[in-house]
């Protein structure tokens, strides 16, 4: 991977390393149920030894960095900067570097995803990648998707009781040095000038903020990119590609999750963000479907919509009509290349990137298509099928047909195995379709046919789920290949980022994954994740919808909360990982410019010691000072992160803002009051200007 020649060749293979092995690793992790008996306590030792070999590994990954070569110039640079440039700064790639950080604090026990969206893990196993949303309004706003399901806006946590046993504190310990190891990199590698320093330092919005976001008018976004075959790159003749490019995946995303729900919806949000052309093609639609399984499109929703017949009255929206529904169709079945394999091949390729519909008519329309494809490009169509392309189309589309009917008897547990089908039921079956398809001497051979029920019986036809939730098949895997082939076919050249791009890029990733590190150190120090109050302290005009959650709802400085101890590392070693991730996050940023990042982190540093009355997790029965010097002198957690916010506000106090030495003061009257700090190192050094009636007032 830190070859840049070798690299460029393995984007496509290297992208399903990362994300199908690391990060489902990461997922798996986090999901081992707890061991109830001998047999499922030794398979967790053989897992546990297993992962640290995994961890080690990305931990490595992580840390490579050729210093004599630049992520502008060469290619190279770090790992994370390599990873985030040529997979999440693409339309068509994964989120691999944002989504490995993310998976890497969820192990930690961090709670939330690269928006400060609460990510929850049910109890049947199935995650789910953000906070649950109530309506389709909700997620059109903005940000306002980051709401639970509660319907509570102050808050995006999710409680959900689950049966996962905790993470092993060695692999944690794995985890933070992988976390630590990719940021250390990023911090050492910026080069900013003094002016870039200036503009970072004022900067009070994100690189791919509403601020930033391609114009909502339809038509009016002359840099918004069609989402032609051709057009989903990167974009090397901008300044600032990168920027350009997460800002066009933010709304990508969002538009998938509007899709997921109801597709007349999602396109309408394409549409209005200048993503898809206007007028709206069915190609660009297509190719929509075909590559934004990387962005969150549910592969059910896209088997929905493709077998849409559509609606035929002139009133409705294009995307709507029967016309648009056929060709749209038909153009995705042409973003497939069947060339070379057999049908059967084609098929499990085919049906791996979206899952079929149940509905006969839908099933009937796309494999029609697809047959009509498939028939005159696979290996089928020089030796079995029919010169003629109707009969050819037809032979395919009976036998395509059968082999799904095949894999659902084969499969389907309701069905006994003495009412299955048995191979010469689908030889006699398939062997000759009439005179009409079937042209004498082009019958399908019993070899051929047996072949087919054989390997379906053996390996079931399946749609999987992409990245960490998903299972890499042998078709998936060809495409894969496939279309890392056409990739590089139509893009020769490396991408090389500007050097514009190359003082972005350092901000984008901080941006996308400082919430998940400090929901992860939250974890480590064992507090609570609710958002402040009503007249709570917040930071300054950000607010508290800016800021993440981080673990489980705590009662108090270090105490565990008896239905989440499972996401709980105790005693020193979490207080020393939260610690040494704090400082480093901390001081790297400050060395960034952000300023605005810089006074959020040491925010929440500030509300994780408890001894804000307004914090998180402050309770009403703490805030006498024998409980509060009994609670701090019994966590350590809390003094971890006592001592880091003191020596923050010593060597970087010229950074803090009026709310940021609030909360300081705060801690330290706290202290005293407490009788944890001496009176004489706090004291007043002039004469107090109010008079004895007013001081007690206030």
């Amino acid at each position: 991977w830190n070859c840049p020649s070798l690299r460029k060749h393995l984007m496509g293979p290297m992208e399903v390393l990362w994300t199908g092995f690391y990060t489902r690793a990461l997922a798996l992790l986090r999901r081992r149920r707890e061991a109830v008996n001998a047999s499922a306590y030794h398979a967790n030792l053989v897992f546990d030894a297993e992962l640290e070999i995994i961890l080690e590994s990305l931990a490595d990954l992580l840390h490579l960095h050729d210093h004599s070569q630049t992520i502008e110039a060469d290619g190279g640079g770090a790992s994370l900067e390599a990873m985030f440039v040529y997979y999440d700064c693409s339309l068509q790639r994964s989120d691999v570097a944002v989504g490995l950080y993310v998976e890497l604090c969820r192990a930690c026990g961090g709670l939330v995803n690269e928006d400060g969206q609460a990510v929850v893990s049910t109890s049947s196993g199935a995650t789910s990648g953000q906070a649950s949303v109530s309506s389709l309004d909700d997620v059109a706003n903005d940000d306002a998707s980051a709401a639970s399901s509660t319907g509570d806006p102050t808050t995006s946590l999710v409680q959900v009781d689950h049966p996962w046993r905790p993470v092993p504190a060695h692999l944690k310990e794995l985890c933070a040095a992988a976390i630590m190891g990719g940021m250390k990199c990023l911090f050492r590698d910026d080069k900013a000038s003094p002016q870039k320093l200036m503009e970072r330092a004022s900067r009070t919005r994100n690189l791919t903020s509403s601020a930033n976001a391609p114009n909502l008018e339809v038509g009016t976004d002359e840099a918004a990119p069609n989402l032609e075959e051709e057009d989903l790159s990167i974009t090397t003749g901008r300044d600032h590609a990168l920027r350009s490019v997460k800002s066009q995946k933010r709304f990508m995303r969002k538009a998938a999750r509007i899709f997921n729900l109801k597709s007349s919806r999602g396109i309408e949000f394409l549409v209005d963000c200048g993503l898809l052309g206007d007028p709206i093609t069915p190609l660009q639609v297509a190719t929509y479907l075909r590559h934004a399984i990387v962005v969150g499109l549910d592969k059910a929703a896209v088997g929905s919509y493709l077998g849409e017949a559509g609606k035929s009255k002139e009133t409705a929206p294009v995307w709507e009509r029967d016309w648009f529904h056929k060709e749209c169709l038909e153009a995705y079945c042409g973003l497939f290349s069947f060339q070379d394999q057999s049908l059967l091949d084609s098929l499990r390729m085919f049906l791996a990137a979206f899952r079929l519909p149940g509905e006969a008519q839908q099933i009937d329309r796309i494999l029609q298509a697809f047959a009509d494809k498939c028939a005159a490009l696979c290996q089928e169509a020089s030796t079995l099928f029919s010169k003629d392309p109707k009969k050819a189309s037809d032979a395919a589309y009976l036998l395509s047909f059968s082999i799904i009917m095949l894999n659902t008897d084969q499969h389907n547990a309701n069905i006994r195995e003495d009412r299955k089908m048995t191979a010469d039921d689908f030889v006699k079956n398939n062997t000759d379709y009439g005179r009409d398809i079937t042209e004498p001497g082009k019958e399908f051979p019993r070899e051929y046919l047996i072949a087919i029920y054989d390997s379906i019986r053996e390996e079931e036809i399946r749609t999987e789920r992409e990245g960490a939730d998903g299972a890499m098949t042998v078709e998936r895997w060809k495409d894969v290949l496939r279309q890392a082939r056409a990739s590089a076919e139509a893009n020769p050249g490396e991408f090389h980022p500007s050097h514009a791009d190359a003082d972005d890029m350092t901000e984008l990733v901080l941006e996308h994954v400082w919430k998940p590190i400090l929901s992860a150190i939250g974890a480590f120090w064992n507090v609570s994740g609710r958002f402040p109050p009503a007249g709570a302290m917040v930071p300054d005009e950000a607010g508290a919808g800016d800021l993440p959650p981080s673990s489980s709802h705590g009662t108090g400085p270090g105490q565990i909360n008896g239905s989440n101890h499972h996401a709980v590392m105790l005693g020193v070693q979490g207080a020393r990982l939260g610690m040494d991730m704090s400082l480093e996050m901390l001081h790297g940023v400050r060395q960034l410019g952000r300023v605005d990042i810089f006074r959020k982190i040491f925010a929440w540093v500030c509300d994780y010691t408890g001894l804000l009355h307004g914090s998180t997790y402050a309770n009403p029965e703490l805030l006498s000072g024998v409980a509060v010097a009994n609670s701090l002198v019994e966590s350590v957690e809390a003094q971890s992160a006592v001592v880091v916010a003191i020596r923050t506000a010593v060597e970087a106090g010229e950074d803090l803002d009026v709310d940021g030495w609030k909360r300081f003061w705060a801690i330290l009257f706290e202290l005293r009051d407490a009788q944890v700090l001496p009176h004489f190192l706090l004291r007043e050094s002039d004469a107090d200007f109010l008079g004895a009636d007013r001081r007690k007032e206030w």
